[in-house]
């Protein structure tokens, strides 16, 4: 039977790597024939609903630490399995995990329900959140490609106005000197009248 009890566990432990590729044992039927003596039969799990909150608090209670860490919690689960094993201790261990589970179920679920008007509006939000950064992301890439225009008016504007202003500097030195030129005529004309 030890040698059995092994074998059963080597067995379990090669299949938890393949969980996704089989049908878990708790939704078969095993055959009552496959195992010595009068012992119950596993049947398929029907979902059983805790009604009393006081009960639904202990078996919350009665979950260990391990649970709630990342550790592969299917290999702990048999890592604690005696070296003989009896059916009866591992269909209580199925139970108890399976009415645990049961209890967080419907807790997270009704953490949902109860959270669903909220969940609701944020969902609006966050849609009225996206729409608004659509209209936004239009905004600006309209505000870059004015702004681009902008650029290249003001550049050219810019260059235009440059060059008007160095006419205007040229010019201005050209009239002074032109002026200064008719002044000289001036008193060259003066001088030559006074000569005479």
């Amino acid at each position: 039977m030890s040698g059995l009890g092994l074998d059963i566990k080597k067995k379990f432990k090669s299949l938890i790597g393949k969980q996704d590729s089989f049908t878990s044992p708790v939704e078969e039927q095993i055959d009552r024939d496959s195992f010595p003596g009068d012992l119950p039969a596993v049947t398929k799990y029907k979902h059983t609903v805790l009604a009393n909150p006081h009960e639904e608090q202990e078996v919350l209670e009665g979950i260990e630490n391990i649970y709630y860490s990342h550790t592969d919690t299917s290999l702990y689960e048999l890592e604690k399995l005696p070296e003989v094993l009896d059916l009866q201790d591992i269909d209580a261990d199925r139970n108890r995990l399976r009415k645990q589970l049961n209890v967080v179920s419907k807790k997270v679920s009704d953490l949902v329900l109860q959270n669903h008007p909220a969940y609701a509006r944020e969902l609006q939000r966050v849609m009225e959140l996206e729409k608004t950064l659509q209209l936004a992301s239009v905004i600006c890439a309209n505000g870059r490609r004015n702004l681009s225009d902008a650029r290249q008016i003001f550049t050219s504007a810019s260059l235009k106005m440059l060059a008007n202003v160095r006419k205007r500097q040229q010019l201005t030195g050209l009239l002074k000197s032109l002026r200064t030129i008719k002044t000289l005529q001036r008193t060259d004309l003066r001088l030559r009248e006074m000569l005479e």
